[in-house]
């Protein structure tokens, strides 16, 4: 019984040591008001494509826009695109890198790694100034994390930092 704890403590540490998490780093802090909406401008470049080991990033991308857009409308945050009073909240994926799940299966913990990095502005509608920014980024080099488990991470850390709260890293309940 003993070894059979101590292989899975071993287990659960390897597994959790490959995964880096989710991070925030904010560059200019914003103060959500209360009753504030935000339009959603989600911007992904075409330039962005899978390779190799990597899926095709249209597969991801789209499932990282429903992401956000369903998590900001939980959170009371989301408006429509003919409100004018609104604030834009503007995502910019800037790079998206995720194996397939073939390669996750067979490759066991081989050097590859998944990434999404994005950079988020809180946008006035009105002047265009840009209010806040932010850069949130999720990475793992093991099998666990999966890939929706990342990008909803991923998702729930920009929403969670738009709301100045303390993030989870690989949380499964919805902020």
């Amino acid at each position: 019984m003993q070894k059979l704890v101590t292989a899975i403590l071993i287990l659960s540490s390897a597994l959790l040591a490959g995964c880096a998490g989710t991070t925030a780093t904010v560059k200019t802090e914003y103060r959500l008001v209360q009753g504030e909406k935000f339009k959603l401008q989600f911007v992904a470049p075409p330039n962005i494509n899978g390779e190799g080991a990597y899926l095709p990033s249209a597969w991801g991308i789209q499932r990282l826009h429903e992401e956000l857009k369903t998590r900001l409308y939980r959170n009371g945050l989301l408006t429509s695109e003919t409100d004018t009073s609104a604030r834009t909240l503007e995502v910019t994926v800037t790079s998206f890198r995720m194996r397939t799940e073939a390669v996750r299966y067979f490759s066991g913990f081989v050097p590859y790694s998944d990434n999404i990095q994005s950079v988020v502005n809180v946008k006035d509608e009105a002047s265009g100034k840009v209010l806040s920014e932010f850069t949130v980024e999720s990475k793992n080099s093991t099998n666990f994390p999966t890939q929706g488990m990342l990008i909803d991470d991923h998702a729930g850390t920009i929403i969670t930092t738009l709301k100045g709260e303390k993030h989870e890293t690989l949380s499964m309940s919805l902020p």
